[in-house]
């Protein structure tokens, strides 16, 4: 009987460390497979996807898919036509004085790196539903 039980065991132990190590390597696998995922940066079809490594612009688009790499720094804003009203007080050559309404339309800027400088302009604020500081900012420009 004994010799038997060292008979199975010499036989099984070969097999024993490769099983394993193929264990291993799977699960190995699997963690990094979900830090690979978690990586992936997929934009709405409507907002802003902006690339940025060590302060400088790698890329941007509109609905951009891809994987960062852990480096990089990720900003997502609304890319639709924003708008704003304001009130400017002249006075006239002959003294009168003037009320001008206006409604400011504006958006991002597409070519080149527009979102870029926008997004470093505006900041964080640009992401809200209503960028109150960047229309204060264009409203003061108007």
């Amino acid at each position: 009987m004994l010799e038997s039980v060292c008979n199975l065991v010499s036989y099984v132990v070969p097999f024993v460390f490769p099983v394993l190590l193929v264990y291993f390597c799977y699960k190995v696998g699997l963690r990094i497979w979900a830090f690979v995922q978690t990586q992936q940066v997929i934009g709405d079809p409507n907002e802003w996807v902006v690339v940025i490594n060590n302060g400088e612009h790698v890329r941007s688009g509109i609905g951009l898919n891809f994987y960062k790499m852990p480096w990089d720094t990720v900003a997502k804003f609304p890319s639709g036509v924003r708008e704003c009203q304001f009130n400017a007080m002249q006075v006239t050559e002959e003294m009168q004085g003037l009320n001008v309404s206006a409604t400011l339309a504006w958006t991002v800027w597409r070519d080149g790196d527009g979102p870029f400088r926008c997004y470093k302009t505006m900041g964080k604020n640009v992401a809200s539903s209503n960028p109150r500081e960047v229309n204060d900012k264009l409203i003061a420009l108007a």
